[in-house]
């Protein structure tokens, strides 16, 4: 038999050998957890497009960026209620749903960047430095604060009369010299201070705004058969939200209230809601194909049966029309929208889209989102 103290030797031998070995097995998973934190699940793809993958660590990346943009959109409209009125409170509501659906569309919107940037590049198209640079401008400034709703008056207000009883206004105290301004930072202090927020370095942000830029170059080249001019119909449309509401609307329009009056009053679509319905000039296309259809085949001055889009219910008036007339800036870029996102439905369903974003990279994106605050 061994002595008590080899004996309580050989325990303490063992006893250590087992707290090295696991600290050991503790040291592999941590090891372990970090390298699939920081090396294996950034590379793990969350999307294919044409077999280019669309890593996670940039859908982390540009959850950080679109947010941002959102959330920026979001406080411009957040303002007193006079402000914007209701088609404030529409784009309110528009914003919160694009934001609370982000970790989803964030991987489809670098899916069809990367998409587009293929095609670009196959065609040869590329995005201009003036192009670039606008982008940047807009990143930096911000969007523009919404338009403030109208006042209405309900007459002209009485001119003031002086009051007897009234004290006389004081004179005025001596002005004093007012404190110097901090001076504005320039451009590219106000563009890397946003960088640095983002804790997104400057080629990354390029890249982001590049990706936008060349979706509205591509956007340009798919509407080049129209630029010249297309045929075009000035249009005013009542949207409801059911066919009842429209059939009311149409009732209310028979009996000669004004178009412009039971839209401000009914019509669910917000933009053209305050001008009375009027959407302006629409080309073909625009406009989903029964509203096409029923749009270019009336006569102006008259007034469409309900027509049903996937928006709702709408009433239809042509005020005026033209065989051919060159598209503004706006509408162009709105058709080449209509016809970029026509395109990238037939690329999608050619299988040239493959979507693998899970669960599991979606909340190891907000822990870095998280890091990087």
């Amino acid at each position: 038999m061994h002595p008590p103290a080899v004996r309580r030797a050989a325990a303490g031998r063992a006893s250590l050998a087992l707290v090295a070995l696991v600290l050991a097995i503790v040291a592999v998973m941590v090891g372990n957890a970090l390298v699939r934190e920081y090396v294996i699940t950034p590379g793990q793809p969350v999307a294919t497009v044409n077999g280019q993958v669309v890593s996670a660590g940039t859908y982390a990346r540009f959850l950080r960026f679109r947010g941002f943009e959102l959330q920026r959109q979001l406080a411009q409209f957040q303002q007193p209620p006079n402000v914007g009125g209701r088609t404030a409170a529409f784009r309110t509501s528009d914003l919160e749903t694009q934001l609370q659906g982000l970790t989803f569309n964030a991987g489809v919107e670098l899916a069809v960047a990367e998409l587009i940037r293929q095609e670009a590049a196959a065609r040869g198209l590329r995005v201009s430095d003036a192009d670039l640079r606008r982008e940047r401008e807009a990143f930096v400034a911000g969007p523009p604060p919404p338009t403030p709703a109208p006042t209405v008056t309900t007459g002209t207000p009485a001119a003031a009369t002086p009051d007897a009883r009234m004290p006389p206004t004081p004179s005025p105290a001596p002005a004093r010299a007012a404190p110097s301004p901090t001076p504005t930072p320039g451009f590219d202090e106000r563009y890397r201070r946003l960088r640095d927020a983002l804790q997104l370095d400057e080629a990354t942000v390029e890249r982001f705004l590049t990706d936008k830029a060349l979706r509205r170059t591509f956007g340009a080249v798919l509407i080049a058969d129209v630029l010249g001019g297309t045929p075009q119909a000035r249009v005013a449309h009542i949207q409801a939200a059911s066919k009842d509401e429209a059939e009311k609307a149409a009732v209310r329009l028979a009996n000669l209230q004004p178009f412009d009056v039971v839209a401000r009053e009914v019509s669910t679509e917000a933009d053209s809601r305050e001008a009375g319905g009027d959407l302006g000039w629409v080309p073909r296309g625009l406009y989903p194909v029964a509203w096409d259809e029923a749009a270019f085949g009336l006569q102006p001055g008259v007034v469409s049966e309900p027509v049903e889009t996937e928006s709702g219910w709408h009433l239809i008036k042509v005020l005026a029309a033209a065989e051919t007339r060159p598209l503004d800036p706006k509408t162009a870029e709105r058709l080449g929208d209509v016809r970029l996102r026509a395109w990238l439905t037939e690329q999608t369903d050619a299988g040239k889209i493959v979507h693998s974003l899970t669960a599991e990279t979606i909340a190891w994106a907000q822990r870095d989102a998280q890091r990087a605050r």
